[in-house]
């Protein structure tokens, strides 16, 4: 079985695909990418298009004594509705939680 096969399916109640993992020392850096393809504002406005993206890192939990993190690319969108540029909120983490990745900009 393919490591990121044994990954999706312990990432699977976050709703993401792992597209690739990379070891960086005792660290585990699992990319993900979300599952949802339109991007919605919180006044429910929703679209398909970006205004623009970011790289951001999570941790998640430990997986046999090895630190795990989750690496995906994070959208905005220029609201329609309400004409303000909003960041997707994603399925695994709450508001203010990320770092930004240094290494990918």
């Amino acid at each position: 079985m393919r490591a990121t096969t044994v990954f999706n399916k312990i990432t699977a109640t976050l709703r993401v695909t792992v597209r690739e993992i990379t070891f960086e020392g005792d660290n585990v850096v699992l990319g993900v990418r979300s599952a949802h393809r339109r991007l919605h504002c919180t006044c429910g406005w929703s679209t398909s298009s970006t205004y623009d993206r970011s790289m951001r890192r999570w941790r998640h939990l430990d997986v046999m004594g090895s630190r795990v993190f989750l690496e995906a690319e994070i959208r905005r969108l220029r609201c329609g509705a309400c004409e303000r540029v909003v960041t997707e909120a994603v399925a695994w983490a709450r508001h203010g939680r990320a770092t930004r990745c240094r290494s990918r900009m």
